[in-house]
């Protein structure tokens, strides 16, 4: 059985592995396709937040049911399943009812369904911030998660600015349906992006140190405005903000942690009603076997990376 596996800091490998065998609750997927989780899988790579390798962290999955035990009921042998389960690029994987699937036999682009995590995410954020078409919305980053995030907070009827230094990657956005698009590399961007405020929802898609900008150093003189919220997507370790700027406009600071089942059907629905775009994103199709060169990218040039599948 073929696996991808980080076997050492910024090093990855396809490998083998033992073949899983099926037990009463539990269904054989053949993967056909997976999607790399862009941010998460550099954590991986690069060994931030502790721990040994090898390692691997991935939770794209398309896949073949090939094998149901007897207490499995909604899925049968032929069916295809999105699994949000956290197995790594792997080629067979054992999954249980319980776990975070959707069936895409019918009426899904399997390609477009391997990056149904990210999407979910990113949906699922939209969710705990409370978006709505109140809402005036800015994404700061325009890589994949912030890219769905625009489109997650457009389709539940906020006005969305995306904020990003790349003029392709803000041209996307647009392209997908946010409302405006703001590069910040120039004195004269990120001055146009001051003149919007204030914003009452933030997302911080890029993991850049950019909460001095969103809250403030002073009395109500970030980019947030009364009561804003501002969720906090991209990972890091440690975020400091000027405590009595936040307390002027009584901002609220939130995290969310991967998705549900609501947001992964939830999601499913807007795609195939065309709503929430995929197709869009895919920048690269791989097979398997050429997958180690996309995570030296990863490694050297992260930011040229976009939504990236691996065929089986």
């Amino acid at each position: 059985m073929k696996r991808l596996i980080f076997v050492e800091k910024g090093v990855a490998e396809i490998s083998g592995g033992e073949m899983p065998v099926c037990g009463k609750d539990a269904m054989l997927l053949k993967t056909l396709y997976s999607g790399v989780t862009n941010g998460t899988e550099r954590i991986n790579l690069m060994g931030y937040g502790g721990g040994g390798f090898p390692r691997c962290f991935n939770y794209q999955t398309v896949s073949r049911v090939e094998e149901c035990g007897a207490g499995i009921t909604k899925y049968k042998p032929g069916d295809i399943v999105y699994c949000g389960k956290v197995a790594g690029h792997v080629e067979y994987q054992l999954a249980e009812e319980t776990d975070l699937l959707l069936d895409v036999t019918e009426g899904y682009d399997l390609r477009e369904a391997a990056l149904f995590g990210v999407a979910s995410v990113s949906f699922h954020d939209a969710g705990r911030a409370g978006v709505n078409y109140c809402d005036k919305a800015a994404i700061f980053g325009a890589g994949i998660v912030g890219q769905f995030a625009a489109q997650a907070a457009g389709a539940l009827g906020a006005h969305v600015t995306v904020v990003d230094i790349d003029e392709d990657r803000l041209s996307l956005a647009l392209s997908l349906g946010a409302d405006r698009a703001v590069n910040i590399s120039s004195d004269e961007g990120k001055q146009t992006l001051y003149s919007m405020r204030p914003f009452s929802v933030i997302f911080d898609c890029s993991g850049a140190d950019i909460m001095q900008q969103v809250i403030g150093d002073g009395w109500a003189n970030g980019l947030i405005g009364n009561r804003g919220r501002v969720l906090m997507i991209a990972g890091r370790y440690d975020v400091t903000y000027a405590f009595g700027a936040a307390q002027s406009t009584e901002v609220a600071v939130m995290h969310a942690n991967h998705f549900n089942q609501d947001a992964l059907e939830g999601l499913g629905r807007l795609v195939k009603k065309g709503v929430i775009k995929v197709s869009p994103l895919i920048k690269d199709v791989a097979h398997i076997d050429d997958a180690v060169r996309y995570y030296d990218i990863m490694r050297d040039t992260p930011g040229k990376l976009m939504g990236t599948v691996f065929e089986w």
